[in-house]
C-alpha cells in the first residue's frame, strides 16, 4: 500500500529525515500513513537515539500537515518555489519534532510513546 522509512540519517548530529508514501488512494484517510509515521518517528526517537526528525511536504498538502500537527510536528518554514511537481515549480514545507516534544505529545494524549 506504500512505503516509508528515514533517509540523511546524521548520527552526529542526530537527526533523520522522514518519509511516508501511500500510493493506494483508495485507503486514504484510513490511518496507515498516520500509524506509519508515528511508528517511524518512535523508531529513530527510541532505536536510533535521534533527537530531531523532519520531512518535507508541498505548502498545498494541507491533509499531511494536519497530520503532523496533530502528531506533534511544527512547521519550521516555507521553502518557496523549492521542488518542480507535475510540470509546474511549488512551494515545500519543513516540519520537524524534536524527541522531548513528542514524548510530552504522547504523554498529554496518553498514546504508549
Amino acid at each position: 500500500i506504500g512505503f516509508c522509512g528515514l533517509l540523511n540519517i546524521e548520527l552526529k548530529v542526530r537527526k533523520a529525515e522522514l518519509y511516508v508514501t501511500i500510493g493506494a488512494k483508495e485507503i486514504w484517510g484510513s490511518g496507515f500513513g498516520r500509524d506509519a509515521w508515528n511508528l517511524i518517528t518512535q523508531f529513530g526517537f527510541w532505536e536510533l537515539g535521534l533527537e530531531r526528525i523532519y520531512c518535507y511536504t508541498l505548502a498545498e498538502n494541507e491533509a499531511m500537515q494536519k497530520i503532523c500537527q496533530n502528531l506533534g510536528w511544527t512547521i519550521e518554514g516555507r521553502l518557496r518555489k523549492d521542488i518542480f511537481s507535475h510540470g509546474i515549480t511549488k512551494d515545500r514545507l519543513i516540519l520537524s519534532i524534536l524527541r522531548d516534544e513528542w514524548i510530552a505529545h504522547h504523554e498529554r494524549n496518553n498514546i504508549n510513546a
